[in-house]
């Protein structure tokens, strides 16, 4: 049976009501999520109150640094793991790191020594050859602090120790002695290599900035020695766990800095204006990674 013409229109006149009624009814709500994502990131980029004197020190480590024409941001994140993550704009520093910073002091030092890392453009981890394949696992929790545990810095009483003498074999081989010393035993890694490299070129930048900021260069010294002494607070950090042999890299930093040096009086009023709002700080992130972990 076939429909009137007048059935036709009534039925194509509801549907063309229903089409034209429920647009903008759907663009209202594409509207408000547009809106709501919106204001979400702003929220995020936002420092809040409590985060306010880490993008002030930030700010004065930037200008001071040789970065020009751009800011660099200072993000918290609410992990409970240790992280630090660096982009060549932002410094993203985990409250799973931040726990583990006794003064400001020692946020000044880890924020001048990423500052570093973005002006020597040492962001991503470095390339490694083409032709070397090098899968990388990851460390368990006891294989690192087994080869971590050491004596206080530096390791002057263990030594490798000789096993053998020299001797000639035949008219013109000489056999050298074999060193041994599982305390001393490590894989080459090349990727690892790099990176020790680059680590050595921002330490000698991260003790110029602060220096040139006004702050204490000591002050980073200490820092890393007390994070060597005590692996466990720090584990997986790739900036400052220092593996067994990182005493050197400590050598390198303290003859630019002696750690036993006393700040003077303008660099140590420099660093405490900044305490109380960091003691303030450190408090909150204990507190609410007490709250997570309930």
């Amino acid at each position: 049976m076939l429909c009137s013409s007048h059935t036709i229109m009534r039925r194509s006149m509801k549907t063309h009501k229903f089409i034209f009624t429920s647009i903008p009814a759907i663009s209202a709500i594409a509207l408000t999520v547009v809106l709501s994502l919106t204001s979400m990131a702003t929220a995020q980029e936002q420092p809040s109150k409590d985060t306010l004197f880490l993008q002030k020190i930030q700010d004065h480590l930037t200008n001071v640094s040789g970065i020009k024409d751009s800011k660099i941001t200072v993000i918290v994140t609410t992990d409970s793991k240790r992280k630090i993550d660096l982009s060549p704009t932002s410094i993203s520093l985990s409250y799973g790191f931040l726990k583990h910073l006794r003064t400001a002091n020692q946020l000044v030092a880890t924020l001048a020594h990423m500052t570093a890392h973005i002006a020597l453009d040492y962001v991503a981890p470095p390339p490694l050859p083409d032709d070397i394949k090098n899968p990388k696992g990851k460390t368990s929790t006891g294989d690192y602090l087994k080869s971590a545990v050491r004596p206080k810095y530096p390791d002057e009483g263990n030594i490798p120790q000789a096993t053998g003498s020299f001797h000639r074999e035949g008219a013109q081989v000489l056999e050298r002695p074999r060193y041994q010393n599982k305390d001393y035993d490590y894989a080459v890694n090349k990727d690892d290599i790099i990176k020790a490299e680059h680590e050595l070129e921002v330490d000698k930048i991260t003790d110029k900035i602060m220096r040139h900021a006004g702050f204490c260069p000591s002050d980073y010294s200490r820092m890393l020695r007390y994070f060597y002494e005590n692996p466990q607070l720090i584990l997986g950090n790739t900036h400052f766990a220092l593996d067994a042999d990182g005493w050197q890299r400590l050598d390198a930093v303290n003859h630019r800095a002696n750690p036993t040096t006393i700040c003077n009086a303008e660099q140590i009023a420099q660093t405490t204006q900044y305490a109380p709002a960091f003691d303030q700080f450190t408090v909150k992130i204990r507190q609410a990674l007490r709250k997570k972990s309930d």
